[in-house]
């Protein structure tokens, strides 16, 4: 593997800061929503509604 060229890419993203912030809301936007996935795969957990869930009522 190998680096891309450096001047290349950043006059493929030009002079403004419209990428840097695209990734940043990005980036929030994911974290947001991975902490909501993660509440909700708790609380389904502790309901014992998920079939990995030891409290399941499921048997094998």
């Amino acid at each position: 593997a190998r680096t891309g060229d450096s001047v290349a890419i950043a006059n493929y993203l030009g002079g403004t800061d419209e990428f840097d912030q695209a990734i940043a809301a990005f980036a929030q936007a994911y974290a947001e929503q991975n902490e909501e996935d993660y509440s909700l795969f708790r609380k389904l957990i502790k309901k014992g509604e998920l079939p990995c869930s030891k409290k399941s009522g499921t048997k094998k």
